[in-house]
């Protein structure tokens, strides 16, 4: 079981935040192996321990009941995949050295 769907929300009330904050929840369906629940909230471990500008911000992590969420910052421009997919060079077309 790979990890479930992403969806946007806006968070409410978060204290130093004029307004509501964008956020990207990812979730983890509830038929899932222990190891992918174990993969998840890893996941959620490493990236709460980052504090860069450059890196995605954790906002929490709900894992008491299914299906788990983990809500991140909401970075605009889409996912690092489909950016990186786009960008990458084309055998066709010169690119340059």
């Amino acid at each position: 079981c790979a990890f479930g769907e992403v969806y946007y929300g806006l968070l409410s009330n978060v204290p130093m935040v004029d307004g509501d904050l964008p956020v990207a929840v990812k979730t983890l369906p509830p038929l899932c192996t222990e190891q992918t629940e174990m993969d998840f909230l890893m996941e959620a471990v490493i990236v709460s321990k980052f504090n860069h500008p450059n890196i995605v911000k954790f906002i929490g992590v709900l894992f008491e009941q299914h299906p788990h969420y983990l809500v991140l910052e909401l970075l605009e421009g889409g996912d690092l995949k489909s950016f990186l997919r786009q960008a990458r060079p084309k055998w066709d077309q010169p690119s340059a050295l």
